[in-house]
């Protein structure tokens, strides 16, 4: 089984899976789910690997490389897939949505492709589109990609990369940006949360 924490909801509402950014790891975006509308069980998962910072790391970071060639693809291709087949046990049978958070976007990204059991929407914040890593069609379900205008880690325009990214496969995409830096905001949250509604049917 992939580490994971897991915290109840009502039954009758969507599973919110979280994957989480560099350096954090599967607690961080948790407090997230208080701040939603509605009761969501929550599965959030550990990356696999570590940081030498401390936290976790879904592939490793180049830091002094230039931004687009900065991350180790086959290390999230590995990642991606790993995460794909794990959320395919966990959720078999469920309804559920998707957020990721910097790294954990761009692994999003990468698994929601094709046609995903159970999946209703994906929200990707402060991420960026890998090359090479997103494989096959994209999915059919909505997404909502939120970005910083200030982000200085995944750079803004590596955010508005990735939602005409998914717009050209073909994706229904929300893109919207806030005045802040690489983080979540009460804005942000509160556009996710009604994104969520929305992919859930109320």
């Amino acid at each position: 089984m992939w580490p994971h924490y897991r915290r109840p909801g009502n039954p009758e509402e969507p599973t919110l899976v979280l994957l989480h950014g560099y350096g954090a790891d599967e607690h961080d975006l948790v407090p997230i789910a208080d701040e939603l509308s509605r009761d969501y069980e929550v599965i959030s998962l550990a990356a696999p690997g570590t940081t030498p910072y401390g936290g976790r790391a879904w592939f490793s970071i180049d830091f002094t490389a230039e931004e687009s060639r900065r991350y180790d693809l086959a290390e999230a291709v590995g990642a991606a897939r790993g995460v794909s087949a794990a959320l395919g046990e966990m959720l078999e049978g469920k309804r559920w949505l998707l957020a990721g958070f910097s790294q954990g976007a761009m692994i999003s990204a990468a698994v929601a492709r094709g046609e995903v059991p159970g999946l209703l929407g994906v929200a990707l914040m402060s991420g960026a589109y890998l090359p090479g890593v997103v494989e096959g069609p994209v999915s059919t379900v909505p997404f909502l990609v939120q970005h910083g205008v200030m982000d200085p880690v995944v750079s803004f325009d590596r955010g508005r990369e990735l939602a005409d990214q998914l717009v050209q496969d073909g994706a229904d995409v929300d893109f919207r940006s806030y005045r802040m830096a690489h983080q979540i905001s009460g804005e942000s949250i509160r556009d996710l949360d009604a994104f969520f509604l929305r992919c859930a049917g109320t």
